[in-house]
């Protein structure tokens, strides 16, 4: 039998967050009705999701949905200290929708990424945060409340940023190909490679930072370098096959620049457009 837990269990905190410091605490498989942040601070533990196991070691973060069935046991005789970081499913959405925008909301929902590793001056800053929690006067009265979740919310904020750009090397190697696929498949569209970057980006389902990132570590180059090559070959394209100008052309591939494409143009072929028009001029 599969035990869920409910956030009520951990705290009945006004703001919908909380946290606790955990040493060897490890837990049979449950799911939840919260958002977790789990930070590895000593030792080792084995997480278990999905019929997968991943070992964690110091410095690793967990990132847990509510629904994520889960479980947490000791790797042999392996000690482990970690920071549990529990988020209302409204307190978390009204943090991510104040603080980040519709792309980062989307890779923050996407299951398959779940573990991340901190840096030293990651790892140092968050400790930072907690030991600033712990030096408040003991108490449960009204401001230190609203001074813990104050931390907290900002603790989660910088976890979510450092969270948007990383993700484990396990998880990357399953990495759905045919989505990206896809995505170049779209980037053919003159209507879509003539349009802004940033509306490119949202053809994707993941953050901008993410794609970014991928598309970098699949085509050796930038996504915005990739699409000024697919513009400078229609317009190539143009030039041979039309009686377009120069400058007619430049506009239908969103220079609004003459000078600008003229320079991109001259860059990645090695030739004027009216040299490549008319080779033999």
């Amino acid at each position: 039998m599969i035990h869920k837990i409910y956030s009520r269990e951990y705290s009945d905190d006004p703001f919908g967050i909380s946290f606790k410091m955990c040493y060897n605490s490890f837990a049979e498989l449950h799911d939840q009705d919260y958002y977790e942040f789990v930070i590895v601070t000593k030792g080792k533990i084995k997480h278990i999701k999905d019929g997968k196991e991943f070992v964690a070691g110091e410095k690793t973060a967990f990132f847990l949905r509510p629904d994520d069935r889960h479980g947490f046991e000791p790797v042999g005789k392996e000690n482990c200290n970690k920071i549990n970081i529990f988020m209302s499913k409204t307190a978390f959405k009204s943090l991510i929708r104040s603080c980040f925008d519709e792309e980062f909301e989307k890779t923050a929902e996407n299951r398959r990424f779940q573990y991340f590793k901190l840096s030293d001056a990651d790892f140092k800053h968050c400790a930072f945060l907690i030991d600033k929690i712990n030096v408040l006067p003991s108490g449960g009265d009204a401001q230190n409340k609203f001074n813990t979740a104050a931390i907290l919310r900002n603790l989660i904020s910088y976890l979510l940023i450092v969270f948007s750009g990383q993700w484990s090397d396990d998880e990357r190697s399953e990495f759905p190909e045919p989505w990206f696929e896809e995505f170049l498949g779209k980037l053919e569209d003159p209507a879509v490679f003539t349009s802004q970057i940033k509306d490119v980006y949202r053809l994707a389902p993941y953050s901008q930072t993410f794609l970014s990132r991928y598309f970098k570590k699949i085509m050796n180059e930038t996504l915005v370098e990739y699409v000024v090559k697919i513009r400078i070959n229609y317009a190539c394209n143009l030039l041979l096959n039309t009686d377009y100008t120069v400058l007619e052309i430049s506009n239908k591939v969103s220079y609004s620049s003459l000078s600008h494409f003229l320079r991109t143009f001259k860059k990645i072929t090695g030739k004027t457009p009216t040299q490549y028009r008319e080779p033999e001029l």
